[in-house]
């Protein structure tokens, strides 16, 4: 993804991780097949925007999978020196992903974003 702004190292990293350890392709079939019948999407919210959102719930779910969901979990289970200190630094480096970011770049990637700018239709 060149010339794309990420925003911060932890977000482009876990895009990354994600292009490199999960099927993309599904993940965005996925995202776009719940767009249709998305309440967002039946008041006239572009497609692009309501898969984003969609993915972006996905990715949650990946991140939430693979470091779990409580925040102090990791450093209450630390049983290692090591443990004491890399647990917390995760954690506050997974804080730092944006994954909304993630999602645009992941529909950017796979040729899904493509919004359209077009100016609302005035009653």
């Amino acid at each position: 993804m060149q010339f794309f702004n990420f925003g911060s190292n932890e977000t482009y990293l876990f895009f990354e991780w994600v292009r490199r350890h999960r099927d993309v392709a599904t993940l965005v079939a996925k995202a776009m097949s719940q767009v249709e019948g998305d309440e967002w999407y039946e008041m006239d919210a572009d497609v692009c925007y309501v898969a984003r959102d969609k993915l972006h719930e996905l990715l949650r779910e990946i991140l939430e999978d693979s470091l779990g969901d409580n925040p102090e979990e990791p450093l209450l289970e630390a049983t290692e020196p090591h443990e004491q200190l890399t647990n917390p630094l995760l954690m506050g480096a997974a804080r730092r992903i944006d994954l909304g970011t993630v999602a645009h770049a992941l529909l950017l990637d796979a040729g899904k974003w493509s919004p359209d700018i077009s100016p609302p239709d005035v009653l």
